[in-house]
This record gives C-alpha cells, sequence and structure tokens, in this order.
C-alpha cells in the first residue's frame, strides 16, 4: 500500500514508527484472550499485532481500498478480519466486543459524539476504550502548524469532556519522543522490570516522570474502575534503529514518496492535458465543419435576401412615385388654401387699415386743433414775455438811475427806491412764471412732436401723398 501522508504503513521508519507501534504494543496486555474492535485499522498492521493474543480482533475503515489490502496482506490470521464501515455507522451488533482501540482517528473528522455512541454501543458493559488523539496546544498551535489531513482536533479539556461525557472512569496519558540514556543486557531479556531516573546533579532520584507538553494523548476508558488500573508508563526501542539517523532516513523516503506522488500528479495531468487537446481538437473540427454549414447557409441567406432587396426596391421605386404624385397634389391643394388663406388675410388687413386710418385721421384733426390752441398760447406767452422783458429794462435802468440818488439822504428817495425795488421784484417773478410757461409749452409741442397721434399723423399724409390725395 502506498503511503499517503495520512496512513502509516510498515515500511515507513522513523518517528512516525515510534508513535504508532508503541500504542499498539501499550494494548497487548488488555486484549489478551479478548474480542477487539480495531477503529480506522488502515493498513492493518496494528490489528494484526493484536490478533496474536486476542481471541479476535475485527478492524474497521472507511477506505475500501485499504479493507481489500488488509485482508489480502493479513489473510493467514484466523482470528482476523477485516470490514468496510466509519466511525459513526461501525457494522457489530450491540455488546458483542470486550476491547476498543482507535488510534489517531478521531482529528479526521468532526463526529464525536457519534463516534462515542458507536463505541459505547458495540462494547460490553465492563469494556474498554484505548484511544489516543493529537493534543492541539503542542501538535500544531505552538509550531504553527495544519494538518492537511485534520479536521478536527481537540485540547485536553475538549477530550477530557468528549471522553467524561460516556465514561465513568478515565486515565489520561501524554506521549512524545524524548531524549534520554537508556542501560540495558548485551543480550536479549525476558526480564520486564524497568528501573526510570529524573532530576539532575542537585536532585537525582529513582521516579517515573511526568511527560509535559505531550504531543499526543493516550486514553483508557471504562465504566469499570479495575479495568483501567493497569498501568502503561513505558518505553518502545527499535534494537535496529537508531532513531537520530532514522529521521534523515524518514525524511528522505517521505521525500521520495512526496516526489513519486507528485510525479503521479504530473502524469495524471499530462493525461488530462492529452485528453483535453485530443477534446479540443474534435470541438475545433465540429467547429469548423459547423462553420463551414453556416457559410453555406449564409451564402443562401443572402442570395435570399439580394432577390428581397430587389423586391423591396421595386416596391420602394412605385411607393415613391405614388408619394411623389400624392405629395405635388398636396402642395397645390396647400399652395391654394395658402393663397385663400392669404386673401382673406389681404382683405381682413385692408378693413383694419381703413379703421385704423379713420380713426387716426380723427384724432390726428384732434391733434391739430390742440397743437393750433397751444401755438396761439405760445405767441401769447412770447408776446407777454417780451412785454415783461421791456418793463424789466426799464425798471433796470429806473434802479440804476434811483441808485445815484440813493447817495443823497433823502427820505423821499428812499420810498421810490423800495417802490422801485419792489416793482424790479414783480417784474422778476412774472419773467420767471412766463419763463417757466414758456418752457411747458415747448414740452407740450416737443411731447406731441414725439407722441403716436403725431407719428400717425405724419404716416397719414405719407399714405395720403402715395395715394395722390391731397394733404390737408
Amino acid at each position: 500500500m502506498e503511503f499517503t501522508g495520512e496512513r502509516y504503513i510498515p515500511a515507513i521508519d522513523g518517528q512516525i514508527k515510534y508513535e504508532h507501534l508503541h500504542r499498539y504494543a501499550l494494548c497487548l496486555d488488555f486484549v489478551i484472550g479478548k474480542s477487539v474492535l480495531d477503529i480506522a485499522s488502515g493498513e492493518g498492521y496494528g490489528s494484526a499485532l493484536l490478533a496474536r493474543v486476542a481471541e479476535s480482533v475485527i478492524g474497521v475503515d472507511i477506505s475500501s481500498e485499504a479493507v481489500e489490502y488488509s485482508s489480502q496482506e493479513y489473510r493467514t490470521y484466523d482470528n482476523l478480519k477485516f470490514m468496510l464501515g466509519s466511525c459513526e455507522a461501525v457494522p457489530l451488533p450491540d455488546n458483542c466486543v470486550d476491547v476498543v482501540t482507535s488510534f489517531e482517528t478521531i482529528e479526521h473528522h468532526d463526529k464525536h459524539e457519534e463516534m462515542m455512541l458507536e463505541i459505547k454501543r458495540v462494547l460490553k458493559p465492563e469494556g474498554i476504550l484505548i484511544i489516543s488523539s493529537p493534543n492541539r496546544l503542542t501538535y500544531s498551535d505552538e509550531p504553527n502548524y495544519s494538518n492537511p489531513f485534520h479536521v478536527k482536533e481537540l485540547y485536553y479539556n475538549d477530550l477530557v469532556s468528549l471522553l467524561g461525557s460516556h465514561f465513568k472512569y478515565m486515565k489520561i496519558y501524554g506521549q512524545r519522543l524524548a531524549t534520554g540514556s537508556f542501560v540495558f543486557p548485551l543480550e536479549d531479556s525476558q526480564e520486564k522490570n524497568l528501573k526510570a531516573y529524573k532530576g539532575n546533579l542537585d536532585n537525582l532520584n529513582q521516579q517515573v516522570c511526568s511527560l509535559k507538553s505531550p504531543i499526543y494523548f493516550v486514553a483508557i476508558c471504562s465504566d469499570e474502575l479495575s479495568t483501567i488500573q493497569t498501568p502503561i508508563d513505558s518505553i518502545y526501542i527499535d534494537e535496529s534503529d537508531d532513531l537520530l539517523q532514522g529521521q534523515t532516513h524518514a525524511q528522505l523516503q517521505q521525500t521520495r514518496a512526496e516526489l513519486e506522488r507528485s510525479q503521479s500528479r504530473l502524469q495524471q495531468t499530462e493525461a488530462e492535458l492529452e485528453r483535453s487537446q485530443s477534446r479540443l481538437q474534435q470541438t475545433e473540427a465540429e467547429l469548423e465543419r459547423s462553420q463551414s454549414r453556416l457559410q453555406q447557409t449564409e451564402a443562401e441567406l443572402e442570395r435570399s435576401q439580394s432577390q428581397l432587396q430587389q423586391t423591396q426596391a421595386e416596391l420602394e421605386r412605385s411607393q415613391s412615385q405614388l408619394q411623389q404624385t400624392q405629395a405635388e397634389l398636396e402642395r397645390t391643394q396647400s399652395q391654394l388654401q395658402q393663397t385663400h388663406t392669404e386673401l382673406e388675410r389681404t382683405q381682413s388687413q385692408l378693413q383694419q387699415t381703413h379703421a385704423e386710418l379713420e380713426r387716426t385721421q380723427s384724432q390726428l384733426q384732434q391733434t391739430h386743433a390742440e397743437l393750433e390752441r397751444t401755438q396761439s398760447q405760445l405767441q401769447q406767452t412770447h408776446v407777454e414775455l417780451e412785454r415783461s422783458q421791456s418793463r424789466l429794462q426799464q425798471t433796470l435802468t429806473a434802479l440804476e438811475q434811483f441808485q445815484v440818488q440813493l447817495q443823497k439822504p433823502d427820505e423821499e428817495y428812499q420810498n421810490k427806491f423800495d417802490y422801485v425795488y419792489q416793482q424790479w421784484q414783480e417784474t422778476q417773478r412774472l419773467l420767471q412764471q412766463a419763463q417757466s410757461e414758456w418752457r411747458q409749452t415747448q414740452d407740450m409741442i416737443q411731447a406731441m412732436e414725439t407722441s403716436k397721434f403725431w407719428k400717425l399723423r405724419q404716416i397719414w399724409f405719407q399714405f395720403k401723398r402715395t395715394i395722390g390725395l391731397k394733404v390737408d
């Protein structure tokens, strides 16, 4: 089976091998002689490992390819079988297994409640669930990493809350690779005793140390407290592997696998491109045929349109001639109506002009009489003005004479002077009044000459001269 980065396969060494094999190794003491369900069994290596000590093991996976491969790869195990199914729909009856294992599964989907309900359904009342989950804090948040295969990762509190809502008892451990010094026999031994030390120069003692910031959580859950008391504090060592060197080898294998996947995707892309080009060529050929048919249709359409245009042109010429004849008739009728209208308008204007001339003649006669009266008044005013000027001259002469006599202190002369002076003031007043009347008369004459009636009188005289009448 090809390694895609989502499912572990035994051919891959390095860190991922240590993490996955260690989890299944923890389960061996719990599944001896028991019926086991391994959810998301993948390649099948873990289910086969458990089947070595368990009474029976059923591996369930959502991938038909994985189920088919594992069924063929591990067909020699009589107590092991693989089935197609999902976490939220396990193809097993109620209360049928003693142990359920599920490693690195829960983060690949978001139906966590449905998964827990299915596990509780297939477990016997005293059954055990051994499950692992990446620690979102140290797996993703702190390194700022996003696994493209993960859908919903859990923090510690989320995992505790989920498991605690379905099981009465649980014990959670942490898992991660760490640096240490190992002291072991030079030959294989059946001994199971292992001492652990922790601390530094000031505080060094024998003690199983707690694991800070684990990358993964491993939880043992059950409704029976006694079933989870077995400790699983442990280490996993592959005597044929040096992890420090293996990391480089694993990275190389992953790089090669990624390169192979890239090449495979490139080949698929090239094949798809060839298919697309073939379809494009077919489409272009079909387009050319369609264009040829279209050109033929367009040529036939152009011929039909040409015939139609000729017919329409002939029709338009006939219609044009008819319209010209109608237009000529309408112009003749219009000209006749205009002539008749112009004649009526001329007669009406002649009548209006005659009536206006009669009114103007009457007004001119009145204006002429008024003008004659005004001229008579003007002549009288002029005569009066001349008399006033004569009296004024006489008064001035007498005033000069009296001024000479005024040099003599005589009361008689003073009285004469006062009398003459009063006569002079009266004459001056009459002169100013006569001048004011003269100006008013001049203004009246000017207003009459610029008035409408005066202009009409001039027009009337011109009209009479034009038609040969005598001007009064």
